[in-house]
């Protein structure tokens, strides 16, 4: 039984939370009592390994590979969109959202608004669903839902694949995934964002932003520290960021 936990017991928060699955944690336990994990920013090779073969496993469930895609690891998708929202290039762009998002991509706005010193009316929008497909021609950013959290609904991606649209799309998967597979192929976005916590309930405090290669360029970093840095000196002060793009954007 993969959830013996659920035994008598009805459980209303799934798409909230998944239960934890019994044989996930159990080979979870197994694999870290038989194996020695060291960390990845010391060289590990074990561990290195290990993760290089989770970012391949997870971008193929993406349907997509490393030539298209990015994935950098985040302790959730508001992680990831707190990421985005501070290394994007905001100058002349605007924020669109619509309406139906999380809170966590509502927050989005206020981010776009300070480093703009604008008010939020005049660089960020919030949107009905037919009205965010007639957003090609903007520049910025516009922001949209997969699955509606509140009611479940699910919303038509297919406008992504319009390979003349000049503004970025992310797309918050997040409770879409808990129960199906986001397609990057046939919906190419700039960004999306994942936890992977609500796709199969352990380990919590987990999630990722998958990045478009093409959109890369968009992001800015300024904050180093962890596993993003090569080198530092600090009389006078010096450092070196690592070049991968996860690299730069996993502190660790």
């Amino acid at each position: 039984m993969d959830f013996p936990q659920l035994a008598n017991t009805l459980y209303l928060d799934n798409a909230g939370s998944l239960p934890v699955p019994s044989p996930i944690v159990l080979n979870h336990t197994k694999d870290l009592l038989e194996n020695i994990y060291g960390n990845t920013h010391s060289g590990s090779l074990k561990t290195s390994s290990a993760i290089q073969q989770t970012r391949t496993r997870i971008l193929k469930h993406f349907n997509t590979d490393e030539n298209y895609y990015t994935i950098v690891f985040t302790s959730g998708a508001t992680a990831a969109l707190k990421l985005l929202a501070e290394t994007y290039n905001w100058n002349s762009k605007s924020y669109y959202y619509q309406k139906e998002s999380h809170t966590s991509v509502v927050g989005i706005s206020n981010i776009v608004s300070q480093t703009k010193n604008m008010p939020v009316e005049k660089c960020c929008f919030a949107l009905e669903e037919e009205r965010i497909k007639d957003l090609s021609t903007k520049k910025g950013m516009v922001a949209v839902t997969a699955q509606c959290n509140f009611s479940g609904k699910r919303f038509d991606m297919g406008w992504i694949a319009n390979e003349q649209s000049k503004v970025h799309v992310l797309v918050d998967a997040a409770s879409f995934c808990s129960t199906s597979t986001f397609d990057l192929q046939k919906y190419p976005a700039d960004f999306l964002v994942v936890s992977f916590y609500k796709m199969f309930g352990f380990p919590t405090g987990i999630g990722a932003l998958l990045i478009k290669n093409t959109a890369a360029d968009m992001l800015s970093k300024s904050y180093f520290g962890g596993g993003t840095v090569q080198s530092i000196g600090v009389e006078p002060l010096y450092y070196s960021q690592k070049t991968r793009l996860y690299e730069k954007m996993e502190d660790g």
